[in-house]
C-alpha cells in the first residue's frame, strides 16, 4: 500500500543528498522550485493525516471487547488472517491510504499484546 507522493518525496530527496555529496549548489530553475515547494506541501499534507490518523480509534470496542474478539479467533482453529477479522470494515473504507496503514498497523500491534495476554492467562489457569 504505498502512495504516490510519498515515493515522490523520496526521490526528492535522493536528488537532494546527491547534491550535498558532490557539493552541487548550482541554480535551480524556478520551475524545479515550484515543483520543489509543491512535493513539500503534499508531503506536509500527507503527515497531517498520518497524525490524524493515529488518533484514529475505534470509539465502539474497548479492549476488553477486542479480547473478546480475539480469544474467539484464536480458540477456533480454521481462522485463515485474524486481522481482516478485527477490522471495522465501515471506519476502514472511510481511511485514506496512509491513515489505512497506521490503522491495521496500530491493529496488528494490538492483536499481538492481547494474544501473548490469552496465552498468559492460558497459561495461568493451566498451573
Amino acid at each position: 500500500m504505498e502512495c504516490e507522493n510519498e515515493v515522490h518525496f523520496y526521490d526528492l530527496a535522493k536528488q537532494a543528498k546527491a547534491r550535498l555529496r558532490k557539493n552541487n549548489y548550482n541554480v535551480i530553475s524556478k520551475d524545479k522550485i515550484i515543483n520543489n515547494s509543491r512535493a513539500f506541501s503534499n508531503y506536509i499534507s500527507q503527515k497531517r493525516v498520518q497524525a490524524s490518523a493515529k488518533k484514529v480509534e475505534k470509539p465502539k470496542e474497548t479492549e476488553d471487547e477486542l479480547y473478546k474478539k480475539v480469544c474467539k479467533i484464536i480458540e477456533s482453529n480454521h481462522v485463515v488472517n485474524p486481522i481482516l477479522e478485527l477490522i471495522d470494515k465501515q471506519l476502514f473504507d472511510t481511511l485514506s491510504c496512509e491513515a489505512k496503514q497506521i490503522y491495521i498497523n496500530n491493529l496488528t500491534q494490538k492483536f499481538k499484546f492481547l494474544r501473548t495476554r490469552y496465552y498468559k492467562e492460558r497459561y495461568n489457569k493451566a498451573n
